[in-house]
């Protein structure tokens, strides 16, 4: 049985990899050669060792991958473009803002919050006012119809309170 040896060239291109790497290899002793002459690796031996020694990394191929296409590198075109857009976008929303017909996301959520609580408060003191007329009737009827009105004041001042504030927010 012939042992077929290879140079570190014709190694690093059986691995695939860099000829760099097959000699740093060689240095750290992750790989043994049989002699210091030119055809000097057996293949065999040297896959076990490089299996065994060396941690995999993960690397772009220089022929570009089975399947995958090598990712086109932007150029200046595609980075004014891109500014411009986004130059575009910020002008539209300054533009917005300005109108009046955009505002920032914390006011707005604190604003909700506030109206809402308020119309809360508002139908939970209207019920403890209500409670008082509803003692004495024995008709369900009765009883809604004096529930509705109490809440409807409720709702009438929360829906003035809200005009109010468009008011104020468009005269802005």
């Amino acid at each position: 049985m012939t042992v077929e040896l290879l140079t570190i060239a014709a190694y690093a291109r059986h691995r695939g990899c860099d000829e760099k790497a097959v000699r740093r290899a060689i240095a750290e002793n992750r790989i043994t050669r049989l002699s210091t002459e030119r055809r000097c690796i057996d293949p065999h031996v040297a896959d076990v060792q490089w299996a065994r020694n060396t941690r995999s990394r993960v690397r772009p191929s220089r022929s570009g991958a089975k399947g995958a296409a090598p990712e086109p590198v932007p150029g200046y075109a595609d980075a004014r473009l891109r500014r411009e857009r986004a130059e575009a976008d910020i002008a539209e929303l300054e533009a917005s803002r300005r109108a009046g017909t955009l505002m920032e996301v914390d006011p707005a959520r604190r604003a909700v919050f506030d109206c809402f609580r308020e119309l809360r408060d508002a139908n939970f003191a209207a019920m403890r006012s209500a409670a008082p007329s509803v003692v004495g009737l024995a008709d369900v009827r009765e009883v809604q119809h004096v529930l509705e009105d109490a809440l409807r004041v409720g709702f009438d001042h929360f829906e003035q309170r809200m005009q109010a504030m468009l008011a104020a927010r468009s005269g802005a």
